[in-house]
């Protein structure tokens, strides 16, 4: 009796080790595209997750991040159904001159974008400036954009977006 115990407690203990190495997936997790055209997921967390030290901006929008890649992920997961929140990640030269479809048209894509993943940034300190590239799948094509970001009272902004 006693090893018929000892199958079915090793037995046990054996699949839950076997689960806890199985891939996670769920709402946190995007696809996005590899330069090999394999796709990966990488975790993205919502603008109101993220600790961003600042007050909330006026109108409830969710104030931009202090990383210039936090500000680039809060702006593609706003996108494109939270103006607000995109609005929030604009510096304030680029939202005077916003194009007549609002925020959403700064990624000349067509359609959600279904996954990004940041390939780089790097920052200048004086004056200070960053740059972010990142890779995204939207309206079904595999797609590049840089993201030039400024630094206004203290918050990294987007400055501009370009293919």
């Amino acid at each position: 009796m006693r090893k018929i115990q000892f199958v079915i407690l090793f037995t046990v203990l054996a699949l839950a080790v076997a689960a806890c190495n199985l891939p996670q997936h769920g709402a946190d997790t995007l696809p996005v595209p590899q330069a090999t055209g394999a796709v990966r997921t990488a975790a993205v967390t919502p603008p109101a997750a993220q600790p961003t030290g600042q007050p909330a901006a006026a109108g409830g929008a969710t104030p931009a991040p202090a990383d210039p890649s936090a500000v680039v992920q809060s702006f593609l997961v706003a996108y494109p159904d939270d103006t607000a929140g995109m609005l929030s990640c604009l510096s304030s030269s680029l939202r005077a001159a916003l194009p007549a479809g609002g925020p959403g048209m700064l990624l000349q894509v067509e359609g959600d974008v279904n996954g990004f993943v940041v390939q780089s940034g790097s920052e200048v300190p004086d004056p200070p400036q960053a740059v972010v590239l990142v890779d995204m799948v939207a309206g079904g094509s595999r797609l590049s954009r840089t993201f030039n970001l400024v630094k206004e009272k203290d918050r990294w902004l987007i400055n501009s977006i370009t293919p």
